[in-house]
């Protein structure tokens, strides 16, 4: 694991409702000038994994973004938008640290069988 010094960036969450009625989170993170992007369940709770899939690359106009997809794709409604800083990187994990309403605190994005999860720590959380 790589230590990393870097400055707080944005972050959001958005929930991504599908024309079949399912719904799941997407968690965007800014990284050299695009937004990093999982879906995932829900926003787990201190102390909780959950599964994080990897999705493409998105444009930094969903960090704000809410409304009617393109191409009948669903609707997006912006829940969060905060500031993380990665607390290190490796090849199989990186160490994050979220100040935001909805996620503040310490998670990780870890490998685990192939796939990605995102872990909550259960240390105190951090508030702007």
């Amino acid at each position: 694991m790589v230590p990393i010094a870097t400055d707080l960036r944005p972050f959001a969450i958005s929930r991504h409702e599908l024309p079949d009625g399912s719904a799941h989170l997407d968690l965007f993170l800014e990284r050299d000038g695009a937004l990093r992007a999982w879906r995932i369940p829900r926003v787990p709770a201190p102390g909780e994994s959950v599964l994080a899939e990897r999705n493409r690359d998105h444009r930094l106009l969903y960090l704000d973004f809410s409304g009617e997809l393109s191409e009948g794709r669903g609707l997006v409604t912006r829940l969060e938008r905060g500031s993380y800083a990665i607390d290190g990187e490796g090849d199989d994990e990186v160490r994050l640290r979220f100040v935001g309403r909805l996620l503040a605190g310490r998670l990780t994005l870890r490998r685990d069988r192939g796939g990605w999860v995102l872990v909550r720590s259960i240390e105190e959380e951090v508030r702007a």
